[in-house]
């Protein structure tokens, strides 16, 4: 997410401007707690649940999925996996940072779930 990404920045950016020890470090953290809070509660309560309904329906209509879209479906079992891990803390931030998990790496299957719906439109109005 961009905001994130840019608060992480922008963080990282406060700190190397404070010396050590950093006084008012609580005070300054502040806002992106806030930012932090606000994530982690739309993640458990809109995104999750719409990941796993995604996954879910995916499951169960394996069978009808064209091979090129099939072979997305262990990519997003592990993005949903590594988020279920993150939110019941079971798993280190930095383990995340070194897997690159991000919704970047579902974006050619976006894409690909797109293209087959083209198809099928074009098929369809023939």
């Amino acid at each position: 997410m961009k905001i994130s990404k840019a608060a992480n920045e922008a963080w990282k950016e406060e700190c190397e401007r404070n010396p050590e020890p950093f006084l008012n470090h609580d005070e300054k953290f502040k806002p992106y707690a806030k930012i932090i809070e606000y994530d982690n509660e739309q993640l458990r309560n809109e995104l999750l649940p719409l990941y796993r309904k995604m996954l879910s329906r995916f499951g169960e209509n394996y069978w009808l999925a064209e091979p090129e879209t099939r072979k997305w479906y262990s990519e997003l079992c592990e993005f949903v996996e590594l988020w279920e891990r993150w939110m019941a803390s079971s798993i280190p931030a930095k383990v995340i940072e070194k897997l690159d998990h991000s919704e970047e790496g579902l974006r050619p299957f976006y894409r690909e779930l797109e293209d087959r719906i083209d198809i099928l439109r074009s098929k369809l109005s023939k």
